[in-house]
């Protein structure tokens, strides 16, 4: 599982680097939404891979767990609410709406999400206890 993972995230990283590296210096925003669109997507995309592989591999050296599809999956959510918010942030910037608390709101509420998926995690282990 952690080979194929690997196997993947550096395969999608490859490919929407391309496609980043693409929008960014091929194409002219003012070409429409689909140009746009293509642009933060791939951005979200790239740096999800990015963080998802570097936030694994960082789980997988501090700690000695052997089960490493959980720490897949944990890597993978919080790299992508960290890629949403930096996409996020950088859509509110270029439309000129992004303020100091606007970005303070948005990384609580990604924060909130994260502890929201963190304690249904706990609350399963316990009923899964309760009910042995």
């Amino acid at each position: 599982m952690q080979k194929q993972f690997t196997k993947i995230m550096l395969f999608c990283f490859v490919v929407f680097g391309l496609i980043l590296t693409f929008a960014i210096f091929f194409q002219n925003p003012q070409q429409g939404l689909a140009v746009i669109v293509l642009f933060y997507l791939s951005l979200v995309m790239t740096i999800t891979c990015f963080f998802s592989l570097t936030n694994f591999y960082i789980r997988k050296k501090l700690s000695n767990n052997e089960v490493y599809f959980a720490s897949i999956k944990v890597s993978f959510r919080q790299s992508f609410l960290l890629s949403i918010f930096v996409g996020l942030t950088l859509f509110l910037a270029s439309i000129r709406l992004l303020t100091w608390w606007d970005m303070i709101l948005l990384a609580l509420s990604l924060i909130l999400l994260e502890l929201y998926f963190e304690s249904s995690k706990t609350n399963q282990t316990t009923h899964k206890r309760q009910a042995i």
